[in-house]
């Protein structure tokens, strides 16, 4: 029977990554002329 791979730092370095451009993205909306480097 196989099993998921534990999560690991990989993964939750790129998950961390994309709720970091996700917050971007939303605050860049909120904030008219703010660019995102």
């Amino acid at each position: 029977m196989e099993t998921l791979p534990e999560p690991t730092a990989d993964m939750l370095q790129k998950g961390r990554e994309l709720q970091a451009r996700e917050e971007a993205r939303r605050l860049q909306h909120r904030v008219p002329g703010f660019t995102s480097i």
